[in-house]
């Protein structure tokens, strides 16, 4: 194991307040530069004990609102919110997770959050 791994990890999420119309499509953005070990970049909403996922690449829901805004990429993980409704308003956060030693999923790195509000 390299310990030097991740250390260079940088994740950006530019957008500290996006308002948005209801039945818009909301674009959150997220971009990360550099190494970290194996693990998934998620979208919760919410942190802590109340938070919801709102983006997992290892468990697409085909029929979610929401997309990747670039598919396939390992850098940009920016997502898009489609038909936005008011319950969708609050804090979203894009995390990156890597494989701690017990094999589940850690959070390494957290996004500064954007926080949602729908007219």
């Amino acid at each position: 194991v390299d310990a030097q791994a991740g250390q260079d990890f940088t994740l950006q999420q530019p957008q500290p307040k996006v308002a948005v119309t209801a039945g818009e499509t909301l674009t959150l953005n997220c971009i990360t530069s550099g190494v970290a070990g194996p693990g998934p970049v998620m979208w919760l909403k919410g942190w802590g004990s109340g938070n919801k996922t709102v983006y997992d690449p290892n468990n697409k829901d085909p029929s979610s609102r929401v997309t990747m805004a670039v598919p396939g990429s390992d850098t940009n993980f920016t997502i898009h919110i489609r038909n936005v409704q008011p319950e969708d308003m609050g804090t979203y956060y894009c995390v990156k997770f890597v494989k701690g030693i017990t094999g589940a999923d850690e959070v390494f790195k957290r996004g500064d959050g954007t926080e949602v509000s729908v007219q």
